[in-house]
C-alpha cells in the first residue's frame, strides 16, 4: 500500500480504516493519535521511524513505550494525565516537547529535564 502511495502522515482513523501490514507502518514518519482515550502508550515502539508523535488530549498517564523511537523530534504531550517526567532516555533527537498548551520546550531544555529526571 505505500509503495505507491509513499505516506508519510497517517491519523487513527487512517489505521483503523485501512489494514497495513508492520512493514508499512515502520515507513511512518508522523502519527496523529490525539483525542482518542488513550491510557497507556503502548504498539507503537516498532515505528522506529516516526519524527512527530501527537498524544495530546489523552488519558495517558506515563511516558513509557517509546524507548525505540531515537528519530522521534516532536512530541506533543499536552492535555495529558501526566505529572512526571520520565522515559525520555532514548529519545536523543527530541527538538520540542509539548507538555502543555502553554508550554514547549526546546532541544536543549528537553535535555536538562531528562538530566534533572535521572
Amino acid at each position: 500500500m505505500f509503495q505507491d502511495k509513499k505516506i508519510k502522515t497517517m491519523k487513527i482513523q487512517d489505521i483503523l480504516k485501512n489494514k497495513y501490514t508492520e512493514e508499512e507502518l515502520v515507513k511512518l514518519e508522523t502519527l496523529h493519535l490525539e483525542n482518542n482515550k488513550i491510557e497507556k502508550i503502548e504498539g507503537i515502539d516498532t515505528l522506529v521511524n516516526l519524527k512527530n508523535l501527537y498524544l495530546e488530549n489523552n488519558k495517558i498517564e506515563k511516558i513509557e513505550g517509546m524507548d525505540n523511537l531515537i528519530k522521534l523530534e516532536t512530541l506533543c504531550l499536552h492535555n495529558t494525565q501526566i505529572k512526571k517526567i520520565e522515559g525520555l532516555d532514548n529519545l536523543v533527537n527530541l527538538k520540542c516537547l509539548f507538555l502543555d498548551k502553554y508550554q514547549a520546550f526546546t532541544k536543549e531544555k528537553v535535555k536538562q529535564i531528562i538530566e534533572d529526571n535521572k
